[in-house]
């Protein structure tokens, strides 16, 4: 009776001891996975492996260079972890190097132990030790140790539990390795994107005062050439006139992706009536639209009233659409609808530009609002288009909490519609004017 009673007490520690390991393995493992300060979770596997296997002390050294250097422990004077051990050097070092654990029964008579190490351990009672090392990716890239006072032989079951934390805390680690090297990657990146859109912009800011006299005097060149009936240099003066166009149009695209890129891109926020914004719109248009012979239709009614937001993005938006829309339409019809309508309690403006043009496959459509993305060699060869337009009107509707939908069907044509709030949020807007 009393060796089943034993029995039974033992089994029933054993279950104890089992349940206790499970949990503090669930937590470490809780903490692994949700933690972002890697020191807590070494803290706390240091602790709880020597907790319980039973022992006083533990501790933890890391590769640092050349150097396994003290990262955490328990119950041990900084002093000791602070001693330098390279790999290959001491227990700690012999299981970097052999990614295999290493029992010491009697520290006395260890042959691998390293000296100075040795004697502050032997100072502080230390007898028997346990040293599983950390493996990330099949790499040492460190050493868990167990230290105890009496002289014992770890079991199986407790150099398991050892492997365990030893896993857990390599996974800390590498998740945190991951992290810090994703962060410098997103900062080289976004360090890189700034100064190329600062690069732009002053390029860019550079280029408008030269274009801008070419402009003028080509215009000047073309009155005077105009007044003497100099027929022989008319044609080449619209054509430079035109070409000065283009590239300042460009130019300016380049600018306000720069200005996107970088965060330097406000809204200015003011309260106007649509048909007269949309009056500028068709003055400034027309001539374009009538160069491929294309017929402009307007329909803007008075009761679409007035719109809270920033006038010159709005204006800015319309011209590209128009813009893109004349530029793949020949002897049709381009179109500008202005309506007003309300959505879930919210009143919205809404500006559609129709073609009857070429019109888009869904692959193209996909690819539409991509900075610089441009259609096939032989489409931009005939139509021209530098691929910023479209995403610099999607960026400005966003900005002022709208969005750009299209339709689009081969061969009959595209519609563009801006979607804008009547009023827009005034936290969106750097001024706001009445």
């Amino acid at each position: 009776m009393n060796d089943q009673r034993k029995t039974k007490n033992q089994l029933l520690e054993e279950l104890e001891r089992e349940r206790e390991r499970s949990l503090a393995l669930q937590e470490v493992s809780k903490k692994v996975a949700g933690a972002h300060n890697t020191d807590e979770v070494l803290d706390l596997i240091v602790k709880e492996s020597a907790r319980l296997v039973g022992a006083p002390t533990a501790y933890m050294r890391m590769l640092e260079g050349d150097l396994l250097v003290s990262r955490a422990e328990t119950g041990m004077p900084e002093s000791v972890g602070a001693i330098p051990l390279a790999v290959g050097e001491g227990v700690m070092g012999h299981v970097m190097a052999t990614k295999k654990p290493y029992i010491v029964e009697n520290a006395a008579e260890d042959k691998v132990a390293h000296q100075e190490t040795m004697a502050a351990h032997l100072g502080l009672g230390i007898v028997s030790a346990c040293a599983i090392p950390l493996l990330a990716n099949d790499l040492s890239i460190g050493v868990l140790a167990v230290l105890d006072t009496r002289k014992r032989r770890f079991t199986e079951d407790e150099i398991s539990l050892l492997m365990a934390f030893a896993d857990h805390a390599a996974l800390a680690l590498e998740k945190a390795r991951l992290l810090n090297e994703a962060e410098r990657a997103r900062d080289d990146a976004e360090e890189a994107n700034e100064t190329l859109s600062h690069f732009l912009a002053n390029m860019s800011h550079n280029l408008r005062t030269p274009l801008n006299a070419i402009i003028g005097y080509s215009e000047m060149l073309q009155e005077e050439a105009e007044d003497s009936d100099n027929e022989e240099f008319k044609e080449d003066l619209e054509r430079i006139n035109g070409a000065g166009k283009r590239l300042l149009s460009l130019v300016n695209y380049v600018l306000d992706v720069a200005k996107i890129e970088t965060g330097a891109m406000d809204i200015d926020l003011e309260t106007f009536p649509v048909h007269l914004m949309v009056q500028d719109v068709v003055t400034t248009m027309r001539t374009l639209v009538e160069n491929n012979s294309n017929v402009l239709e307007i329909d803007c009614p008075d009761s679409v009233g007035s719109i809270h937001a920033d006038t010159t993005k709005i204006k800015q938006c319309l011209f590209n659409l128009i813009d893109n829309a004349a530029k793949f339409t020949e002897q049709g019809t381009i179109s500008l609808t202005v309506s007003r309508d309300t959505e879930e309690g919210q009143e919205w403006v809404n500006f559609a530009v129709g073609d009857t043009g070429i019109g888009m496959t869904d692959e193209q459509m996909g690819r539409l609002f991509e900075a610089f993305a441009q259609e096939e060699g032989s489409t931009t060869r005939q139509f021209g288009g530098t691929g910023l337009g479209l995403a610099i009107t999607r960026h400005f509707c966003e900005m002022m909490g709208g969005r750009v939908l299209v339709e689009s069907e081969v061969g009959k044509g595209s519609t563009f519609t801006m979607k804008l709030p009547a009023v827009v949020e005034e936290s969106l807007g750097t001024t706001a004017k009445k």
